[in-house]
């Protein structure tokens, strides 16, 4: 169990006017699943879509199957049947980044899932008990939730179309969000602490220009 742990954080996360600066009552909204950051127990969409490029490009660049296909960990199954190891793992980070999508009809794409100040530097996942909030939503996530969800259905089609379709589609969506704000859309994490992980241009956290065209360019 040197690098294992019970399940954690069920219950993310919430929508709010003072952290996710959308109106209406506190609410919740599924955003469970995914992998946390490095050291913190935050997620991040713009971390986790540059781990996934990287991975499926590993899987399309060497050998897919019929090397990467071979890999897998004593004990642990794959969640999805007949899915190679290599790709379940993938799957595990990209079905939570698919959840962070506004909605079914809004393809804009919150920033991160994560408490208002960093939590579980010095705990395990399964005893952190911090109230988790999605931030604003930015164009830098969604260009790279569309640069994700485009790239991966290609490589999951050969095991399960309609599960590539239904990421095409939520790429799309996503996509047409982008095309309907040309401009960088920062979002306002004055309510967090937490990793920001936008090019602002100022590390101390203050306004910026903001650059969000190496992410549209990999979603175009």
């Amino acid at each position: 169990r040197a690098f294992g742990h019970d399940v954690c954080h069920l219950e993310d996360g919430w929508i709010d006017q003072d952290h996710t600066k959308e109106e209406g009552n506190e609410r919740f909204k599924d955003g469970t699943g995914g992998w946390h950051d490095a050291g913190d127990h935050g997620k991040y969409v713009v971390n986790t879509a540059f781990s996934i490029g990287f991975l499926l490009a590993a899987w399309e660049d060497f050998g897919g199957a019929s090397k990467l296909g071979c890999m897998s960990v004593q004990g642990v199954e794959p969640v999805v049947e007949g899915l190679p190891y290599f790709l379940d793992e993938v799957r595990w980070g990209l079905d939570w980044v698919m959840k962070m999508q506004m909605g079914e009809d809004d393809g804009r794409v919150f920033h991160k899932l994560t408490p208002a100040d960093f939590s579980g530097l010095r705990q395990m996942p399964d005893t952190d008990e911090s109230k988790r909030f999605y931030s604003p939503w930015s164009t830098a996530a969604t260009a790279d939730y569309v640069a994700a969800a485009a790239f991966a259905s290609r490589i999951y089609r050969p095991y399960d179309a309609t599960y590539a379709d239904g990421l095409l589609a939520k790429a799309n969506l996503s996509y047409d969000a982008l095309r309907a704000y040309p401009d960088d859309v920062i979002p306002d994490l004055s309510a967090f602490t937490t990793g920001r992980y936008i090019d602002d241009g100022d590390l101390d956290g203050g306004p910026g220009p903001g650059n969000d065209v190496g992410m549209r360019v990999w979603a175009a």
